[in-house]
């Protein structure tokens, strides 16, 4: 089934129920303190301050930067995940020592390179909407070289697909020379990333961590600008990129969503075992 065609949530309580050897927020394990643990872990406090547990926004992007936005607040002080607020993430998940993640390498070269091509945005005159449709229209063809080399230096087993409109862009307007410069440092961070770039090691996941909060921080700037175009009042200027923002946001939900799932995974499936040697050791003592 086409990742495409899979919401937001599904993807990150799929991941997290793959992790597990029960059903997402129990464990099948005999052991009590398992189950306890996994469900104190996944099973957010009711609080009627929580605006996270409040209900999913009705489009898909909306939902999609939702769920970035809760996955930064997980990292700074723990969140809930969810729009019911059944899945929450203390900050310690994110700070073990000796995490190891797959595929560490082309992960952060992409995210790096994501979170300097979309920075810019933060600061984008709105009122140009030449401007607007040009930047966006080479921003859309980066995020196609990182997809495109993501799908070739990944395995098959990551789920990141070959991006579905590389190759075929239409701009908007004939790109000027930083334009052109752009694209072509694109096609050489694809490259690079396909023939393996250079390995990268975090002694702990706080570092990566702090990687994912940078380049989710910079994603906001892009949800702003989606906001601001989807607006009712928005000018037909601003209209004209919607299509180019949904590209993006498919980038977001069929990319960065499905790796940062994963890693909350792993990071979670880690954090309970870790808690419950912790409690056998203590009670063989």
């Amino acid at each position: 089934e086409p990742r495409a065609a899979y919401s937001d949530e599904y993807l990150l309580r799929a991941a997290l129920a793959e992790s597990a050897p029960g059903p997402l927020g129990h464990s099948s394990s005999s052991s009590s303190l398992s189950a306890s643990c996994s469900f104190s872990l996944l099973r957010v406090p009711s609080c009627s301050a929580d605006l996270s547990s409040a209900g999913a926004p009705s489009e898909g992007w909306q939902r999609t930067y939702r769920l970035c936005d809760n996955l930064r607040r997980s990292m700074e002080h723990g969140a809930a995940l969810t729009s019911d607020g059944s899945v929450f993430v203390p900050s310690a998940v994110w700070h073990q020592r000796g995490a190891r993640f797959t595929n560490l390498g082309a992960k952060s070269a992409a995210f790096d390179e994501l979170s300097s091509q979309t920075a810019p945005f933060a600061s984008l005159d709105f009122s140009d909407g030449e401007l607007l449709l040009r930047e966006l229209g080479v921003y859309c063809e980066a995020l196609d070289a990182i997809q495109l080399a993501l799908s070739r230096a990944l395995p098959a087993s990551c789920g990141i697909a070959s991006a579905p409109y590389a190759g075929a862009v239409q701009q908007q307007a004939e790109p000027d020379a930083a334009s052109r410069l752009m694209r072509s440092l694109g096609n050489a961070f694809a490259k690079t990333l396909v023939s393996g770039g250079a390995e990268r090691n975090f002694a702990n996941s706080s570092a990566y961590t702090a990687q994912l909060r940078a380049m989710l921080l910079s994603l906001a700037g892009l949800q702003r600008l989606h906001e601001r175009c989807a607006a009712a009042d928005a000018p037909p200027t601003l209209a004209r990129a919607l299509h180019l923002l949904e590209r993006a946001h498919r980038f977001v939900r069929d990319v960065v969503l499905v790796l940062v799932s994963s890693d909350v995974a792993l990071l979670l499936a880690r954090y309970l075992r870790k808690a419950e040697e912790s409690f056998v050791l203590d009670d063989v003592g």
